[in-house]
């Protein structure tokens, strides 16, 4: 890139949409797991975050992706903090999110709200998630409480390109 341009960023982590296997996992070097035609699956620290990637393909090009990150005990509380560093990650990546206001309400009942951001999310009333949009990209960043475990994720999925 020369001087005074802006780089697109990739699509997910060193990824592109469309790459086939071989080039994504040329693109990883962090500790491979398993891989079958569709899936490519990776363990790694991203943004100083323990996680899981996986790489979803579809007639041999990736077409989703996603990294969980581990909770290891983590409180919700501790999770919210994570949450936020994240946002600031992925803004710094891809601009403003599409949606400021992360707080997603699971519930219509005014007083439930009214309860400490931890608790709603533990109660199922309130999760928090962004989206981010490129060109080639929907973005997602989730965190909530649901099937008795906390569940923080970011995930990129491919826009169908005309």
């Amino acid at each position: 890139c020369f001087a005074g341009c802006t780089k697109k960023p990739s699509d997910f982590r060193n990824a592109n949409f469309g790459m086939s296997v071989s080039e994504v996992t040329k693109k990883e070097n962090v500790d491979f797991v398993y891989a079958s035609d569709n899936l490519l699956f990776y363990t790694t620290t991203m943004n100083a975050e323990d996680s899981e990637i996986y790489y979803y393909f579809v007639d041999g090009k990736l077409s989703e992706a996603e990294c969980k990150f581990i909770i290891d005990g983590r409180t919700i509380d501790e999770n919210i903090a994570r949450f936020e560093r994240m946002t600031a990650y992925l803004t710094s990546l891809y601009g403003e999110p599409v949606n400021p206001d992360f707080n997603r309400w699971l519930t219509e009942d005014e007083e439930q709200k009214l309860d400490r951001p931890a608790l709603l999310i533990y109660n199922q009333f309130l999760e928090y998630y962004l989206e981010w949009q490129t060109e080639t990209a929907h973005i997602s960043l989730l965190l909530n409480y649901k099937d008795a475990q906390i569940n923080y994720v970011y995930a990129a999925e491919a826009i169908a390109q005309e």
